[in-house]
C-alpha cells in the first residue's frame, strides 16, 4: 500500500500552466460580472442614505418653521447649533456640513419659507438617480450645474442630460430650491 501511494506522489507533479491560465482566465470573468454589480449596488446605497438624510434635515427644518417663518437667517451654522441635521451628516467647528459623497451641503433659507440646498460632489455616475429620488422632497427648482429645471416639468432623461452637461472632474453640483410662498 505504502508503494502505491508513493509512486501517485513521484507522477504528480502540480497544476500545469494551462490549467492556472484557465483557472485565472475564469476568476478575472467572474470579477468583470460581479465588480460593477457591488459598485452599482453600494452606489445607490450611497444615494438612497442621502436622500434619507436629505428628507430627515428637510423635515425637521419644516417641522421647526412650520409656525414662524423661514427667513435667511437660516444656514449652516443655525441647522448645526439647532441639531436640524440628520445624523449621516458630518460637520466641522467651521460649521461646514458634509453629504455622503464627502462634497460640501450649503443650506439657505430665503424669506417667506423659501429654501435652497446646494450639494457639491455627487458623483457623476450618481447624479441622475439622485436628482430622480429627490424628487419625493418637496423642492419645487433643481438646478445641475447651470441647468435649471423644474420637478413639475421634468423626466429622467432631462436630469441625465443636464448631468452630462454639468460634470467636472466626474463631481456635479445640484442645488435644489424650496420657491418663497
Amino acid at each position: 500500500m505504502l508503494n502505491v501511494l508513493q509512486k501517485r506522489n513521484k507522477n504528480q507533479r502540480g497544476f500545469t500552466m494551462m490549467e492556472i491560465g484557465v483557472t485565472v482566465a475564469i476568476m478575472l470573468i467572474a470579477a468583470a460580472i460581479i465588480v460593477p454589480i457591488l459598485t452599482g449596488y453600494l452606489d445607490t446605497s450611497r444615494v438612497n442614505n442621502e436622500i434619507t438624510a436629505m428628507r430627515a434635515t428637510f423635515d425637521k427644518v419644516q417641522q421647526r418653521y412650520q409656525r414662524e417663518p423661514i427667513t435667511t437667517d437660516i444656514d449652516n451654522q443655525e441647522l448645526i447649533e439647532a441639531n436640524l441635521l440628520a445624523a449621516n451628516y458630518r460637520t466641522n467647528s467651521s460649521f461646514q456640513i458634509y453629504n455622503v459623497f464627502d462634497g460640501q451641503v450649503t443650506i439657505d433659507g430665503v424669506d417667506e419659507n423659501g429654501m435652497t440646498w446646494v450639494s457639491a460632489g455627487i458623483p457623476a455616475n450618481v447624479c441622475a438617480e439622485m436628482a430622480e429620488n429627490a424628487r419625493s422632497l418637496q423642492f419645487e427648482l433643481i438646478t445641475i450645474g447651470s441647468t435649471e429645471l423644474r420637478y413639475t416639468d421634468s423626466v429622467n432623461a432631462d436630469f441625465t442630460q443636464a448631468c452630462i452637461g454639468a460634470v467636472a472632474d466626474d463631481v456635479v453640483t445640484i442645488t435644489w430650491t424650496l420657491e418663497e410662498n
